[in-house]
C-alpha cells in the first residue's frame, strides 16, 4: 500500500538530495556514499515521469537514480508478482547482488504497478489487477492518455541506453516471478525496445509463471500435440497470439515469434511449485500446475523452434516463492555468468 508519508518523503527527498549532471565533462563519477540504496524505504522510492506532456507519474524502487550520472556496468528489472509487493522484490534482488558483491555494479530497478486498491493518488497511472501483468492499457481516466504497462518499461530501458548517463552500462536483466514472470515472458516477446540498444546486452528470465505465450496453436494434449476443440478462445492473448492487445499488435504474428525465439530467454522453475491449477481451461491446456506447464511449453519449444536461444532451468527445492528462486545457485549463476 501506498503511504502519505512516502509521498511527502519523495518530494522532501528529490528537493533536498537532487544530484546536479551539469559541467561534467567527460568525468565519470565514482558511486558515492548515499548510493547504492539497498532497502526498501521511502529514501528508494522514486517516480517515473513518462514524458514531458504526460499527467502520469509511476512509483519504482531502485538502487541508483535513473536521472543521474553512474559508474554501473548492469541493470536489473525485477517485477513483482500478483500481489504487487514491489518492495519485498527490490529487496531480495538487492540480495542477490551483494551476494556476488555487485551492488556498486548493477542498478537493481522494482517497478510498481498500482491498481485501485492500492489507495494511489490521482497522479499516479493505474491497472486493473490482471491488466497490467499483460501489456494492457492503463485504466482510463477522463483527459488523461491510456498507456501500457511495457511502456513504463520501454521508458526505463531507454533511460538505461543514455550513454551520457551510463557510460558504461553493458547489460540488462528484465526477470518477474508468477504473474511478474507472466509480463516478463511477453514482454519479451513483443518490445521493439531492444533493436534501439547501443552496445548493451539484454536478457530475460521468468521464474514460476502460471502461463506462456504459444506461436502457434497447438497443444499437448494426451501426450500429443493437435488442436483443442473443447476450450474457446484457448489461443487469445496472453495464452496465445490471436486477438492481442494494443501494445503486441504494432507488431506482426511473425515477427513476435521471430523475435522471441531468438532472443536470450532464461527459464527458472521450482521442483516444489505443483499446487494444482484452478483457473480454468486455457491454462489446463498448458500444464497441470506452474512445473508442468514450463516443462511442456520448453518441450513444444524445442518440437516447433529447435533453433531458439533459451534455456530451461530446474530449481531444486524451490516452491511457489520469489526469494527461494531468486537466491538459489540457478539464478545467482545466471546473474554471474553475464554481469561478472
Amino acid at each position: 500500500m501506498k503511504k502519505i508519508l512516502f509521498l511527502f518523503l519523495i518530494i522532501f527527498y528529490s528537493c533536498a538530495e537532487e544530484k546536479s549532471v551539469t559541467d561534467v565533462g567527460s568525468v565519470i563519477p565514482v558511486n558515492d556514499d548515499q548510493f547504492p540504496c539497498l532497502n526498501s524505504t521511502a529514501d528508494c522510492l522514486n517516480t517515473l515521469i513518462l514524458d514531458s506532456d504526460s499527467e502520469w507519474s509511476f512509483n519504482y524502487y531502485s538502487s541508483f537514480p535513473l536521472d543521474s550520472i553512474w559508474n554501473i556496468t548492469g541493470a536489473i528489472i525485477v517485477v513483482h508478482g500478483f500481489n504487487r509487493n514491489a518492495d519485498e522484490y527490490f529487496e531480495n534482488m538487492i540480495s542477490v547482488v551483494q551476494s556476488l558483491d555487485l551492488e556498486d555494479q548493477i542498478i537493481v530497478i522494482a517497478p510498481d504497478f498500482s491498481t485501485q486498491d492500492d489507495n494511489p493518488d490521482d497522479q499516479e497511472i493505474l491497472w486493473t489487477s490482471n491488466s497490467w501483468k499483460e501489456g494492457s492499457l492503463s485504466v482510463y481516466q477522463t483527459g488523461k492518455e491510456q498507456i501500457s504497462s511495457f511502456t513504463i518499461i520501454d521508458k526505463i530501458i531507454s533511460d538505461l541506453n543514455n550513454k551520457s548517463n551510463y557510460p558504461n552500462l553493458n547489460t540488462i536483466l528484465v526477470t518477474g516471478h508468477s504473474a511478474g514472470a507472466q509480463f516478463t515472458y511477453l514482454y519479451s516477446a513483443t518490445n521493439t525496445v531492444e533493436y534501439s540498444l547501443n552496445d548493451i546486452n539484454l536478457l530475460y528470465g521468468i521464474a514460476n509463471s502460471s502461463s506462456y505465450l504459444y506461436l502457434n496453436a497447438v497443444r499437448e494434449i494426451d501426450s500429443n500435440y493437435s488442436i483443442p476443440t473443447d476450450c474457446n478462445n484457448y489461443n487469445d492473448w496472453p495464452f496465445g497470439l490471436d486477438n492481442r492487445n494494443e501494445y503486441a499488435n504494432n507488431i506482426s504474428p511473425s515477427e513476435i515469434s521471430t523475435q522471441l525465439i531468438q532472443r536470450n530467454v532464461n527459464y527458472f522453475n521450482g521442483v516444489l511449485d505443483t499446487t494444482a491449477y484452478s483457473y480454468g481451461c486455457k491454462y489446463t491446456l498448458q500444464g497441470a500446475n506452474r512445473l508442468d506447464t514450463g516443462q511442456r511449453h520448453f518441450n513444444h519449444l524445442n518440437y516447433y523452434f529447435p533453433d531458439h536461444n533459451h534455456s530451461f532451468n530446474m530449481v531444486p527445492a524451490a516452491s511457489h516463492d520469489n526469494r527461494e528462486m531468486y537466491l538459489s545457485m540457478q539464478f545467482i549463476n545466471l546473474v554471474e555468468q553475464y554481469f561478472q
